[in-house]
């Protein structure tokens, strides 16, 4: 806020985008938003390799007014940083902000704004690390005010993505067996992987193809990890 360089709007429940802040000064006023931690492997997190479909900034409009651009931040900041101590505002100038605007949002009208910030999510999911959210640049005198994080209706992020694909568990080959009747395999090795999925987190089930002369209940899993088990008994006097 220039005309009040030195105040820290941290806790203000409204945000403004203005170039002529009080009318006639012709003095700017910005505004920032971040969205922290957008991707990983936690719930509500997105995760690497998920392929981007849709991302909008949802921003709760009190007063309507110019179109607003939304720059990509360069350099980090804090929710309690003033216009002095990012010294003389933000500049979309390559270091501070990204220089051209990855949107523009148009005329704003009062009530629920929709702005499509897929391109900065595609960036960022580059390079996590870089997401230092948006600055809010003004693009005339008719500001726009909306509700900050403080406010009643938060700004929000909605992210659209497809997970990334699942390979196929591995299980190695068990070789044909033949033994003598109302005897038993004993254990057969064999070994289980997952790309994805620790070996000790994989559950392995088996069942027979001819369970007269074998039951289900006569195949007995055992082993851990990737070193698993198969032994084979089958039904009394059958062969």
């Amino acid at each position: 806020q220039e005309n009040s360089p030195a105040v820290n709007n941290s806790l203000a429940v409204s945000l403004n985008v203005d170039s002529d802040d009080p009318a006639g000064s012709n003095k700017d006023v910005q505004a920032l938003v971040r969205f922290e931690n957008l991707f990983g492997s936690n719930v509500s997190q997105i995760p690497a390799g998920a392929t981007l479909q849709s991302a909008t900034l949802q921003l709760q409009v009190t007063n309507p007014g110019n179109s607003m651009n939304l720059h990509r931040m360069v350099s980090n900041w804090a929710a309690t940083d003033t216009w002095d101590t990012l010294v003389g505002g933000v500049q979309n100038n390559g270091v501070e902000a990204v220089a051209a605007a990855d949107v523009s949002t148009g005329a704003v009208a009062t009530g629920l704004l929709s702005i499509d910030v897929l391109a900065s999510l595609q960036a960022w999911q580059s390079d996590p690390n870089a997401n230092r959210g948006w600055v809010l640049l003004p693009t005339g005198s008719d500001g726009v005010d909306f509700d900050s994080s403080e406010g009643t209706t938060k700004p929000k992020l909605l992210v659209k993505f497809l997970p990334p694909s699942n390979t196929p568990p591995t299980i190695s080959d068990i070789a044909n067996q033949t033994i003598n009747e109302d005897s038993t395999t004993g254990p057969l090795a064999f070994i289980v992987g997952d790309a994805e999925t620790s070996a000790a987190g994989l559950v392995v089930s088996a069942s027979s193809s001819n369970t007269t002369l074998v039951p289900n209940a006569n195949l007995v899993l055992g082993g851990s990890g990737a070193n698993r088990t198969l032994t084979a008994t089958p039904a009394a006097n059958k062969f």
